[in-house]
């Protein structure tokens, strides 16, 4: 039997946040992954199902994994940005923020500009060749001055036209920001995150768009940890059996009451106590040589994120010419069955693209 090799405190933390990458990648695109509307049967996942209650298990199925579960795969990427931001930095001068500023340009604005212009490219190529037969059609013809907007706030939703890519935007926003979250956090301490941790429980936001009170609060929370050297990995690692009870009657009572108003503050609570779950259950199999960081896995995910709102309307036109979608066990099986084809399709094409393209490949994913 292989012995475990054990591993301090600061590497584990670092392989937690290597583990984690992947999976909650596979939990992003599960939050994007619908079946769509079938003559009627099933509806987007956004709006009211249109069959009213026919099918039940698509729909329980639906909000476990897109409103609850998945949940907490975008708040815990904000917390890993904040924490690497401000990781191993002495001080942080006008330098240090400047170098990071260059190095965001390589990391978040390239990939941000390039993914957003081929989803424009494919957009108008699918509007051109099939009109009124693509899912990408927002129902109006663009000026050039609105195609530019569609960069930042595309038809008013709040979203870049390739709308995944809020997140990257919203975080490019708070890096602008961090000389004011480390000078708050090494003056107050703890004070500013959980500040912002009231106003994110409390369902409050920012009128502006790019300015995310979800972004601001797990990046801050993160560059605390970061900021004065504490490990988030064994602050929770020895508490992971009485975490994961905890989270799990959480997700049962915001599954059990999703039709309450106040189930929101519930569900809030449901996503930090499942973040702080998450790196403990990660942490625990990781230091005992159950689970490992796959390399290959981890330097996908930004791969994986960037391309698959282009892929999934695709391929489930396929997938659902070859399985029509007419009873609640099928909805269900295909919603799994069309986010695994998604990502199985992403992994194939990063690691060509990675083999014959290695420096195109760095730029679009930012060196990832």
């Amino acid at each position: 039997m292989e012995k475990v090799q054990p591993f301090s405190s600061e590497q584990l933390q670092s392989k937690v946040i290597s583990f984690l990458r992947f999976p909650l990648i596979v939990a992003v695109v599960l939050i994007h992954t619908q079946i769509g509307t079938v003559n009627g049967v099933v509806g987007n996942l956004e709006t009211p199902l249109p069959f009213g209650g026919a099918f039940p298990l698509y729909e329980s199925t639906l909000y476990l994994f897109v409103q609850v579960l998945a949940r907490i795969a975008v708040p815990l990427f904000f917390l890993f940005s904040g924490f690497l931001f401000f990781y191993k930095t002495n001080g942080f001068t006008i330098e240090n923020y400047a170098d990071k500023l260059k190095k965001r340009v390589r990391t978040l604005l390239i990939p941000y500009l390039f993914w957003n212009i081929l989803f424009i490219v494919f957009y108008y190529i699918s509007m051109t060749l099939f009109p009124g037969a693509t899912e990408y059609i927002i129902g109006k013809s663009y000026t050039i001055k609105e195609w530019l907007l569609t960069l930042w706030d595309s038809n008013n939703t709040g979203c870049p036209i390739s709308f995944q890519f809020w997140f990257i935007r919203d975080l490019m926003i708070v890096v602008l920001f961090t000389p004011l979250i480390h000078l708050l956090t090494k003056k107050f301490g703890c004070l500013l995150p959980l500040l912002l941790g009231i106003l994110w429980l409390m369902g409050l936001s920012f009128k502006t768009v790019g300015f995310s009170i979800n972004a601001f609060f797990f990046f801050t929370l993160g560059a605390y940890f970061s900021i004065t050297r504490r490990n988030f990995v064994e602050l929770v690692k020895p508490r992971v059996v009485f975490l994961g009870i905890l989270y799990l009657l959480l997700v049962i009572i915001v599954f059990c009451t999703k039709s309450y108003d106040w189930v929101m503050y519930v569900k809030r609570a449901s996503i930090l106590l499942g973040i702080v779950f998450a790196i403990a259950v990660s942490a625990v199999y990781i230091a005992k040589g159950k689970w490992k960081v796959n390399t290959f896995l981890a330097e996908s995910s930004f791969f994986i994120f960037a391309y698959h709102i282009i892929a999934i309307p695709i391929i489930r036109r396929v997938l659902l010419f070859i399985i029509p979608c007419t009873t609640d066990l099928r909805a269900t099986i295909l919603y799994f069955l069309l986010a695994a084809i998604a990502i199985i399709i992403g992994l194939i094409l990063y690691y060509f693209l990675k083999k014959w393209f290695p420096k195109t490949t760095a730029l679009i994913t930012g060196g990832r």
